[in-house]
This record gives structure tokens, sequence and C-alpha cells, in this order.
């Protein structure tokens, strides 16, 4: 059960009562009913099921041959090129047997030839399978095996991640370019798979999304028209292609015309300040967590015509002082979807002079989806009620590879459409007299961090497979500045165990998904019915393994408030480690910034990862770089004074 805590006029939706509100049955009148099936869903818009990604691709071709479509470290590929680089690659694919539904790995840093393996994935009438190269070694090869990939398309430098028997082609591999250039025959239609991304999985190993040509192509064709209606239109693409979030930033401007920027940093610093400061990006996808970033970088390019924003809950107080930073004159986009319902399948444009509650509607359903809010025995909710979002329509997933239980569960037959599919997401909403939808929360422990899908069981498990290991509780909770966080709670009597829990997580989780805080703790402290007291675990104060050291001159005691109040922690040492605190790149760049501001200062993450990790650390390069910046004459002044 979640311990997410959302406000509904004047209902208070806590853990507490949660199963109230979709447990027993509200009635719902004939007109209600009526309302919601007929005006709410009237979604249809017209489309060809059969297409695939690759026809609407190679029709973009012809129509603009000589557009740039991808822009990398200064090197422009034109739609002529990207194409025929594309169709040698899918001809070395298809004559080694690789034909539809087949599953093609992905393993690559943002690059052209990324790009162009992924099209040549689909060409060749496979589906590919994005896969971070960050990844854990464990991870990486476990999706590797569970999906059964036929091949990998890899960069030679992330071979040694794979130790399992699979082809691998090496995208930096120039001859692969060189073959036949010609648009292949077709082999696939729009009900074979185009994709499949995993993504966290509750029984401890992740789940396969299996997406199929009609869907992605109807979520396409309907961002095409409502955030790339136009050419010479420039789209960033700078996060990990594992995340479905880039599905956006990658196929919308190759059906339109437009440009791909596929940015290279790790960085976010950097990386945020490159996305936002180009002046050609016209159109940006963010998650919640990198558009608070923009707020502290210097020389925003006004060019920014749209914001899509997606992966997390929109804050109003955030999406407000965006909007005004614009003169609210750009429309940002909530776009509310899980992977199952392929990227998006509601959304809402912010008003500025509107007056939410908390957070930004996720708004109305997008083409061919139909949205009903259902209590625990699915039927429907009247208007303003709570319950839980089922999603509908020719955008969902085919189901979870490899799993038939699972979608069995989770895909069930739609009882308003015959014939139909019907997604329970698991996630808490209402309908607003308008046909807007209010996202209200999560039934159960899925939460989202900085824009993935997490389930705390998956990380639960892992946990409980290290020695010594008594008993364990995942929570996760809101932090002082708005932002999930994830909290370990672990009974053990090895003194060392925390070291030992953060060591093994790190071979075995992606970074994002390793707890934010560990604490060792001698019990569990219990409700009176004999569940886990969540608020009371919540006010345990981590200990920190090392010894308290407290600051020794005012500018470490500036740097250490600063911690305090981006790690939310009360108490922090000048030599405790930024990454053992519940630190991570986010937080990083955010104090960088500050850092940057307050001081006058130029402060890299580099710098800071490197040699900043403890503010005793932090704080020599700052007096280094104070004193760098002093002229001749005021450390001349400064001296006399001294004297």
């Amino acid at each position: 059960m979640s311990n997410a805590i959302s406000k509904s006029q004047n209902k208070e939706v806590t853990v507490k009562n949660i199963e109230e509100f979709i447990s027993v049955s509200k009635v719902i009148t004939p007109e209600e009913k009526d309302l919601i099936l007929n005006d709410f869903n009237d979604t249809y818009a017209e489309y060809s099921k059969e297409r695939t990604l690759v026809d609407i691709f190679e029709e973009q071709v012809k129509k603009t041959p000589n557009n740039v479509a991808v822009l990398f470290d200064n090197i422009e590929i034109t739609y002529k090129e990207l194409n025929e680089r594309a169709n040698s690659l899918a001809m070395i694919l298809r004559e080694n047997r690789i034909s539809s539904d087949d599953i093609i790995a992905i393993i690559s840093e943002r690059s052209i030839n990324m790009i162009v393996g992924i099209i040549a994935s689909l060409k060749a009438g496979a589906a590919y399978l994005p896969i971070d190269s960050e990844y854990p070694e464990n991870r990486i090869n476990y999706i590797l095996k569970n999906s059964n990939a036929k091949a990998i398309l890899i960069q030679e430098k992330f071979k040694e991640k794979v130790n399992q028997e699979i082809f691998m082609y090496d995208l930096d591999d120039e001859n692969l370019y060189k073959y036949k250039n010609d648009n292949l025959n077709k082999v696939s239609n729009g009900s074979n798979l185009a994709y499949v991304i995993y993504t966290s999985g509750t029984t401890g190993n992740p789940k396969g999304v299996m997406i199929e040509h009609n869907s992605i192509i109807n979520y396409v064709l309907y961002a095409k028209e409502q955030y790339l209606n136009e050419e010479n239109l420039y789209m960033p693409l700078y996060t990990s292609i594992s995340f479905d979030l880039t599905i956006t930033s990658i196929f919308t401007p190759l059906i339109s015309g437009n440009t791909i920027v596929i940015y290279k940093e790790k960085e976010i610093d950097l990386l945020m300040k490159k996305v936002f400061q180009f002046e050609k990006n016209s159109v940006i996808k963010v998650t919640p967590a990198h558009l608070s970033l923009l707020k502290e970088i210097p020389n925003v390019n006004k060019n920014i015509r749209k914001i899509i924003v997606g992966g997390e809950e929109l804050k109003e107080s955030l999406a407000k002082e965006i909007s005004a930073m614009f003169d609210n004159k750009i429309d940002i986009i909530n776009e509310y979807g899980p992977t199952e319902a392929t990227v998006g399948c509601i959304t809402h444009k912010y008003d500025s002079t509107k007056q939410y509650d908390n957070t930004v509607l996720i708004g109305k359903p997008i083409n061919n989806f139909k949205i009903y809010i259902v209590d625990n025995g699915n039927n429907m909710l009247p208007i303003g009620e709570i319950g839980e979002i089922c999603i509908s329509g020719n955008g969902l997933a085919r189901g979870y590879l490899n799993n038939d239980k699972l979608t069995e569960e989770k895909f069930i037959n739609n009882p308003y459409e015959k014939g139909q599919k019907m997604y329970k997401t698991g996630d808490l909403a209402r309908w607003l007299s308008d046909g807007s939808i209010q996202y209200l929360g999560r039934i159960d422990d899925q939460v989202k961090i900085r824009g993935y899908r997490i389930e705390l069981s998956e990380i639960d498990t892992e946990i409980r497979k290290i020695k010594d290991i008594k008993d364990v509780a995942i929570i996760a909770r809101e932090n002082n500045l708005g932002e999930n966080e994830i909290n370990a709670y672990i009974i053990s009597e090895d003194s060392t165990i925390l070291k030992k829990v953060k060591e093994q997580l790190k071979l075995t989780l992606p970074e994002y998904m390793i707890p934010q805080k560990f604490m060792l703790i001698d019990a569990f402290p219990l409700t009176p019915n004999g569940k886990i007291d969540k608020k009371a675990l919540f006010e345990i104060k981590e200990e920190n393994e090392i010894n308290y050291v407290a600051p020794n001159n005012p500018l470490e005691e500036e740097i250490v408030d600063l911690w305090r109040e981006m790690l939310d922690i009360d108490v922090i040492g000048i030599d405790d480690n930024f990454l053992e605190v519940g630190g991570h790149s986010l937080i990083a760049t955010k104090i960088v910034y500050k850092i940057n501001e307050i001081y006058n200062v130029d402060l890299s993450l580099v710098e800071f990862f490197t040699d900043g990790l403890t503010v005793r650390n932090l704080s020599n390069i700052l007096e280094e770089k104070l004193f760098a910046s002093i002229s001749e004459e005021e450390l001349e002044s400064m001296l006399n004074e001294i004297e």
C-alpha cells in the first residue's frame, strides 16, 4: 500500500482510507455513465492500423530527403543519409535471419549510430530493446536472457558487460553501413512488435512491456499533431533510451520532417544547460525533476515553444514558475501514461490563469484512448469519486514478454467495450465535471523517482538476498523539496550491514533504484492492528556511519546548511560522503548551481563528484576558487589591513 498523501476538495486520500474509496461501490446514474462513455471518451481519430513506423518514416524521407534528421556533436545527417545507413544495416540483419517479432537489443551511448540501429532493427522486421549502458552487468544479462534477444547492436566498450552467447554487431563499425542501401521489402505490419521496454517488476526482476507498431503510431501521430505540427523544429534527445520518454523525442521528429538534437554529455548540469540554452531547440520533453533545474540555468533559450512534462506528478508551483519565466507565452503540457499505454494517453495544457489543487491536472484522453475510473470490482464510478484509472484503446501494449500470468492480471477484458482489453494502472484519480482527470496517487507500492517507475518490492527482494538480513521495509516518502525519495529500514545484528547492502545494490540495481537513505533499526514500529507504522518510521533519523565532525569555519557552516536543505537531513558532518547520505546527480546539480550563484564561482559537476563529495573537501575547493578570483589590488589591500 502506498504512503502517498493527496488532497481532493475536502477529502484526504491516505493509506488508511484508500481501500475505502475504491472498495465501496458508488452508484453511477445512467446519465453520468453515458456522459463518461460517449462524451468524455469521444476520442476516435482515423489512422491505418496496418502501417508500421517504417512506412511512415520512409514516406517522410521521400518528402524531405535533404532535411536534417539528426544533429549530433556538430555533425548533421539528412533523412536520405539516415535512411540509407539504416537500410544497409537492416539488410545485414535480415540476411542473418532476423525477422518480424524477433528482438534486437541496443546497448549504446546516445549517438547517430544509435538512431540508425533503432531504425535498422525496425526495417529488418524486429522489435528493438533499449538497454541502458549504465545498468549493472547482472541487470543487462537478465534482460538479454529473459527477452531471448536474437542479437545486440552495441558499442565495443560495452561488450565486456555481456556474459552470454549472443551475436553482437559493433554499431561504430562503418562496414555495416556500406552494404545495399535501398529500402527493404516489407515483412511487418501494424500488429507486429515495434519495441520492448523493461520496467521495474514486483517479483524482484524487471518485466518487458511489448508495444506493437499500431500502438506507437497512434501516439506519435497525435504527438506530431500536437507538438511538432510544422517542419524545421528541433527536439533534444538527452535521456537514456531505456526510458520511454525518448519515444517522443526520437520518432515524433522523424515522422514530421524535423530534427533530433542528440546530446552526449553525462554531467547533468552541463547537459541541461546545453538543452535549454541551444537557440534552435523549440520543443522539449522533460521530467519534473529536469524541469526544476531550469530555474537555475542562466540565458535560457526563449524560443522554446512547448515543454512536455511526463514521468511524475507536475506540481502547480513548478509549472507556474516556469511559465512566468517565459511571460506565460509557452505551452507546458502535462502528459500522463504508463509504459503499458505507449508513452502517453492523457494530456493537459497548463493554464496560468487557472487555480489548481496542488498538482496540475493530467487532463483528457488523447486520440483512440478510453479512460475509466473504477472501484475494486471494476465498476465505473461517478464524476468526482476516487478510483483506479483503467485504460483501453489502440495504444495499449500487447502485454508482458514471457509473462502470461501478469498479462492476464493487468490486461483484463473491457467490461464496457466487447472484444477490447482494459489495463489496470494502479493509479488513483477522479473525473472532474468538464471531462478532465485529476491524478491522486497510487494504490500500491509503486513510485516514480526522477521519472522512472519503480516497484519497491524489487528493491526489497534484492536486499533480502543478502546474508544476515532479518527483515526489511522499503518506503517512499516526499522530502522537503517536494520530490520522492526511497528509504530502506533494515533489521540485522551485523553492525556493518548497511555498507554491505549499499555495495551489493550497486551490482544489481540501476542508480535511480538505490534508496537515498538506509537505517539500521532493532524492530519495526507497529500500528495497533499490527501493521508497520510508516509515520513512525519516517521519524527515525538516519545515523551516519562516520563519526560526526562539526564545521570549523563559516564557509563550512554555510555548505552544511545547504546540504541539509537539499538532502533533507538534520545532521551532516563535514566528512560525511554526499553519496552515502542520499545524494544523487540531480541534487548535486542543484547544489552546484546554488554555490555558483552565491559565491560567484565556476564550480562544475565533475569537480564536485571528483573532489567535493564531503563538506570539508568542497570547502577547500571553494576557498581556492575564491582566492583565485581576488585581484592583485584586493590582495594587496587585504595584506595591508593585516599588517
